[in-house]
């Protein structure tokens, strides 16, 4: 079996494990509050999230309590085969966008005070369909992540949110992979050794 179809095949199983999660809401505000515990938080400034959509970790809370605090928060926007970050004040900037995924709405994506260059972010928090203990993570396949993440700074934390079942032992991975620093579950925080 060949590289591509290995992570095909586990994509496919580990996305039945989440969907079958009966209490997703419950264990994602776990995940969620343990996120927003994190030391790794208190000094950055400029945080990026997710918009959680599906059957991923949600991630309302999460950004409602980084608005709270007053940290710099960006969302990520599609635009063709990439993404963009938008700099969020409100909740309700956001509207369904590609995917199906809540979005900035179109009017203020471009707006040149709501732009960030993804070298200036301090935290990434990151959706993901596997992860390892090793900081191993496989996506949905489409790239977009692992495009944005070539950008970030080398001291950029980058953290995994995801739910018990979506641990593996180890994920396929290729050289140009990124791995993540921190991956959060509902039972465990997980610091991935060093690359």
């Amino acid at each position: 079996m060949n590289f591509q179809s290995q992570k095909q095949i586990l994509r496919s199983e580990v996305r039945q494990r989440r969907v079958a999660l009966s209490d997703r809401s419950v264990r994602s505000l776990t995940i969620q509050q343990s996120a927003i515990s994190l030391p790794e938080l208190e000094s950055a400034e400029r945080v990026m999230v997710y918009v959680g959509s599906r059957s991923e970790v949600e991630t309302r809370h999460l950004i409602d309590e980084l608005l709270r605090l007053d940290k710099t928060l960006f969302v990520p926007w599609c635009d063709g085969d990439e993404l963009r970050l938008f700099r969020l004040q409100s909740i309700n900037e956001l509207q369904p966008g590609a995917f199906g995924i809540p979005e900035p709405k179109h009017e203020l994506r471009l707006l040149p005070d709501r732009q960030i260059d993804s070298a200036k972010i301090d935290v990434v928090f990151l959706p993901g369909l596997a992860f390892d203990a090793q900081g191993g993570r496989l996506g949905q396949g489409k790239g977009y992540y692992d495009r944005l993440l070539e950008s970030v700074s080398q001291n950029c934390i980058l953290i995994g949110l995801a739910f018990d079942v979506q641990l593996i032992e180890e994920v396929p991975t290729e050289p140009h992979d990124i791995k993540m620093d921190l991956i959060v579950t509902e039972s465990e925080v997980i610091r991935c050794p060093p690359v």
